[in-house]
């Protein structure tokens, strides 16, 4: 079969600048929309991830309960939760799914917000800081869009 480049000079180069420009505007909005909306993580959601991975890396293999947890607040808003179980040990989940879900762990002994060194606050703040932060960023590009993202 032979090209025929004859037939190649219907098309109108505009409009397929035009389309392509479309597609990739396109294409670009839908991996911002898939960057830009974190979800929540849900504190029974934290809690099942939170006994999973304890169980897995204590290798126990039983019912593992939670003796305590508590929520960290950056602005009011959740950044990530820590769950003592009974025994020892605990999990720092993060809130939301902007961030990795595990950001610490020990298999012994209990994290006690009223009573945590001066290290471990300040990396603890610098985390909820980073989350807080991404969470603000996506706020603002969502904000960004709506008044000026004219992607056609």
């Amino acid at each position: 079969m032979k090209f025929d480049c004859n037939s190649c000079k219907n098309l109108d180069m505009r409009q397929n600048f035009s389309l392509i420009r479309r597609l990739v505007a396109v294409i670009v909005f839908l991996i911002l929309c898939m960057e830009l909306f974190s979800k929540p993580v849900q504190k029974d959601t934290a809690q099942q991830v939170a006994k999973f991975f304890f169980n897995n890396k204590t290798l126990l293999n039983n019912a593992i309960t939670v003796k305590s947890s508590y929520v960290s607040l950056k602005d009011s808003v959740p950044t990530y939760y820590v769950f003592n179980f009974e025994g020892g040990g605990w999990v720092i989940i993060a809130a939301d799914d902007v961030a990795t879900p595990i950001l610490g762990y020990s298999p012994d002994g209990y994290a006690d917000e009223s009573n945590i060194n001066s290290e471990a606050k300040f990396w603890l703040d610098d985390i909820s800081g980073q989350i807080r932060a991404e969470l603000s960023k996506q706020i603002f590009k969502i904000i960004h869009l709506m008044r000026n993202g004219r992607m056609f």
